[in-house]
């Protein structure tokens, strides 16, 4: 059956027509007769509340269509659509829903079945669209893929469809218009609003993940009960960005993509209806990180396969399975180094380990390799499956001796872990994340290691291969019963939840409904370089001396809006502008924590753009067009409350900064997934700038004053010296020298051979004694090559005696220790991209006080025109002596033309001690 049989549609395209209101009403009348009484009265409170709705003229925001040819999306509740030709704003839809008519479900993730790499989140929403699918008469579910690759998103829908699953796949014409991308799912994130603009009938309820950011337009307007009557997004807690990172060595991601992602992140959450974790330890985990979630949190375990409880026995092993993705994180650096200290010779005697999981890379190599090298030692067989598909994976779970060894460092709900229950094979785990949680904690202490490190691995090991046999285990009840309780929520949600929300919004609607008007909104027009004190003066007005016992004036209109806009932007429609105060105020209304917005804008190529924290900039998509100040809404009394210019502390007014001073006052800024401006024209660069999206804002600070407010904060200092994980003793990035000698640090070319002596470079300072700008080059001012500017590093090669005065010049950063670290941990992070001349070395040679030397890595990078950027890692464990010095040397080719080297980041530890430095 249709759905507009089940449900009963009293809106139609265009605007309203209250003649066919009150016919539809009449229809449902006479429908109503065959309901029982309880249905009847029900649904008669629900007419006669929308037909009301009908009278009133709805908040309704109406956002400018700009280069986009997309058609508005037709009836929805709350309508934020794009105006028509015409100019006429489209009124909401509102819909009648049968109890007994099928839930729509509407699952979306970024990570499915079909994908090369899925992972658990792709299992988790698969086995929910399944389990909810197989009850037709309470769901209806449909599946969206959300990928780029429309041909990857096809495969994978042929493989879900063998389920009875709905799978959906964006289209092009989601992707119109085209939105420059500062953070990888940034344009997905606009595509799947498109999508759900035209698929709003399919969709009561929305379950989606806050991994990537890629749900963040979505719940931003559904927060603003922007789509349809009664819609929530429903998210699932899957870990996030810098959570998946944590246990990454040697570093986690310090990047301005990895801030954006986060920020995407945590505004998905912030705006999402409701948070269902399938564990209590990831929403303490993102608690504890600082985020705001949905005050609506309930915890879920995810769906599992079929589970048969089955008594726990002992089993005989003899056959390590390391069972996950092969990579530092899932802990395979600690099994390896555990496994190497067993005593072999009491082994048995059919004692063997296998490897089974996707590639990776550790210490410069891919999985495969590293485990080849690692392993080439070892008197016992040992098999390495990389990339191997599930059926082999269960294969070897499923073999008599097998022991599942998994000791990942950061998990949620593992479903590995369930697999091997399932399969009542015995293992060993880590208790990290859910995985207590999982199997009832100490009902199952033999199989759990309380602490993870590879002594602990060690010992567990070493004791069960001694004995000969491990026990199985069983799942905790509530995770036997995930499957129902699933089923059970959404049971509710049809049942009551869906009309509770229904009615929610109607009432919030009321509550923002008389806030438009141009009276209610200051449009504050600013100069290129605009003074923060006199901005701050002239929208707030204080007195400059409050006489002694008298109170500051506070301004008349604290509550009207404010729209901050730098030169070069111009509205697409100015009757929108009165509608701007209703988006502070449902911001209110749903307490969503936003103390600023700012909106999409309309380039002059056509595509749209959207700032983005923490620089909120507006970017081009080339490394030519960007502007450094973008329009920004925020409410008079929350400006003049949080900009607090008087401290002097920066000297021109900047969002990025505003973001800032809203950070301390417990707000956020954020970005409305619509385009309100265009940009007339871009901004001139200074020589020698670039647009590319790591690119700083203009900060024109007091520095001192700064630093001493941001960096020595309370909280800055209790993390410093509490905190359980310390700094390391030396960063290149914390400790950027500006002089020779600063912290250890020294700059510097030497020519290309071993014996060459250091020479120091002399250090430039940049426009305003910023440090992004300044550089480290030759004493020649002229010469322009090698030398240092922010991270980058680049050695010379040229004719003649073109490289400070040398034909040829290594780049070589220099540490020289002030520290004696018998176990000391040296970590480097770099990224290359040699697309054009012919290659380049990196290595890391270790010079002592007593004049010997050794090198610790060389890496040799070959020329590759077609390649991206390559990311590199690597840790080094060595003794370290006050005066020894370690230099890292890029050493160019006969041509050193894209050989320079982006240093992410060079760090020194104290001690080498597990992860605990991460």
């Amino acid at each position: 059956m249709q759905r507009a049989n089940s449900y009963r549609e009293l809106a139609t395209q265009g605007r309203w027509s209250l003649e066919r209101a009150r016919l539809t009403a009449l229809q449902l009348a006479q429908q109503m007769r065959s309901w029982h009484s309880r249905e009847r009265l029900t649904a008669t409170l629900i007419l006669w509340t929308l037909l009301g709705i009908a009278l009133i003229t709805w908040f309704s925001w109406d956002w400018p269509s700009g280069a986009s040819e997309r058609t508005p999306n037709t009836g929805s509740f709350m309508q934020h659509t794009l105006a028509d030709s015409q100019g006429k704003f489209q009124e909401p839809r509102v819909l009648l829903r049968n109890n007994k008519d099928p839930l729509q479900v509407c699952i979306m993730s970024a990570d499915f079945w079909g994908l090369d790499g899925a992972g658990g989140t792709a299992t988790a929403y698969h086995l929910l669209a399944n389990v909810l699918s197989m009850h037709s008469e309470e769901n209806k579910v449909t599946f969206l893929g959300v990928s780029k690759d429309v041909g990857v998103c096809k495969k994978a829908a042929r493989t879900n469809s063998r389920h009875g699953v709905n799978f959906e796949c964006l289209s092009s014409e989601h992707f119109s218009p085209e939105v420059v991308e500062t953070y990888p799912y940034e344009r997905l994130s606009h595509a799947i609003l498109s999508w759900v603009d035209q698929n709003l009938h399919r969709c009561d309820i929305i379950h989606a993940h806050e991994w990537g950011g890629t749900f963040a337009d979505l719940t931003t307007m559904v927060n603003l009960k922007q789509l349809q009557s009664g819609l929530r997004v429903a998210l699932e807690s899957h870990g996030g960005h810098f959570w998946s990172c944590q246990g990454q060595r040697p570093m986690r991601p310090m990047d301005l993509t990895s801030l954006r992602i986060d920020h995407a992140e945590r505004m998905t959450l912030q705006m999402g209806s409701l948070l269902i974790s399938p564990t209590r330890y990831m929403t303490a985990f993102l608690r504890q990180r600082g985020w705001q979630l949905p005050k609506e949190r309930l915890v879920i375990p995810n769906v599992l396969p079929e589970v048969k409880v089955t008594p726990i026995e002992s089993k005989p092993v003899w056959r390590l399975v390391f069972l996950s993705r092969l990579e530092e994180r899932k802990g395979i650096r600690l099994f390896v180094d555990a496994v190497n200290r067993l005593d072999h010779s009491a082994l048995d005697r059919r004692f063997e380990v296998e490897f089974v999981g996707s590639d990776s890379r550790l210490d410069l190599l891919s999985s495969g390799e590293w485990l080849q090298e690692r392993t080439s030692q070892w008197k016992f067989p040992t098999h390495i499956k990389v990339n191997a598909d599930r059926a082999t994976a269960l294969h070897v779970l499923s073999a008599p001796g097998a022991l599942l060894v998994f000791c990942s460092l950061v998990e949620n709900m593992p479903y590995v872990l369930a697999e091997a229950v399932v399969k009542e094979v015995p293992f060993l785990v880590f208790d990290v994340g859910g995985v207590s949680e999982m199997l009832g904690g100490h009902l199952q202490s033999d199989n759990i290691i309380s602490e993870p490190t590879a002594d602990a691995l060690y010992e567990a090991l070493n004791a069960v291969l001694k004995n000969g046999t491990m026990t199985t285990a069983q799942l905790h009840h509530d995770v036997i019963k995930g499957r129902l309780s699933w089923r059970q929520w959404h049971q509710g949600v049809a049942e009551h939840g869906l009309a509770q929300w229904q009615k929610d919004d109607v009432a919030f609607s009321k509550a923002v409904h008389g806030l438009a008007g141009a009276d209610r909104v200051t449009v504050a027009h600013i100069a290129a370089n605009q003074s923060a004190l006199e901005l701050y003066h002239s929208l707030c007005e204080p007195d400059a001396v409050v006489p002694p016992g008298q109170k500051a004036k506070v301004h008349s209109k604290g509550r009207d809006a404010i729209v901050i806009v730098p030169p070069g932007y111009t509205v697409l429609d100015e009757s929108i502008l009165k509608r701007l105060p209703q988006i502070l105020e449902a911001s209110s209304s749903t307490e969503n924590g936003i103390g600023a917005w700012t909106f999409g804008v309309q380039l002059p190529d056509g595509k749209h753009s959207y700032p983005t924290a923490p620089t909120w900039m507006l970017y081009g998509g080339d490394d030519e067009h960007c502007m450094d100040d973008v329009p920004v809404l925020i409410r008079r009394s929350t400006f003049c409350s949080s900009y607090l210019a008087e401290a002097r502390t920066f000297l021109r007014y900047s969002p990025w900064m505003l973001a800032l001073f809203l950070n301390q006052a417990g707000m956020l800024m954020h970005s409305f997934p619509r385009p309100l401006w265009k940009l007339d024209n871009w901004t001139s660069l200074e020589p020698g700038q670039s647009c590319s999206p790591d690119r700083f804002p203009p900060r024109s600070l007091s520095f001192n004053n700064f630093a001493n407010m941001y960096g020595d904060s309370e909280r800055y200092m209790v993390n410093l010296h509490l905190a359980p994980f310390p700094r390391p003793a030396a960063s290149l990035v914390d400790d950027f020298p500006t002089e020779q000698g600063h912290k250890g640090w020294q700059v510097g070319f030497a020519a290309p051979r071993p014996d060459a002596g250091f020479q120091p470079f002399v250090f430039e300072a940049g426009e305003e004694d910023m440090l992004s700008s300044g550089k480290w080059r030759c004493p020649n001012a002229s010469v322009e090559f090698p030398g240092l500017q922010r991270a980058l590093a680049h050695p010379c090669a040229l004719e003649g005696t073109g490289c400070c005065g040398l034909p040829a010049a290594d780049f070589v950063l220099r540490f020289q220790s002030f520290l004696t670290a018998p176990a000391a941990l040296f970590t480097m992070a770099y990224e290359v991209w040699p697309v054009c001349g012919d290659g380049l070395d990196v290595s890391v040679v270790n010079r002592l006080k007593d004049g010997t030397q050794r090198t610790l890595m060389s890496h040799a990078i070959a020329a590759e025109p077609q390649s991206k950027p390559q990311r590199h890692s690597v840790e080094l464990k060595l003794p370290l002596h006050s005066g020894d010095n370690v230099d890292i040397i890029v050493h160019g080719r006969k041509n050193h033309d894209c050989d320079g080297v982006f240093l992410i980041d060079v760090q020194f530890w104290q001690d080498a001690q597990g992860s605990s430095r991460l």
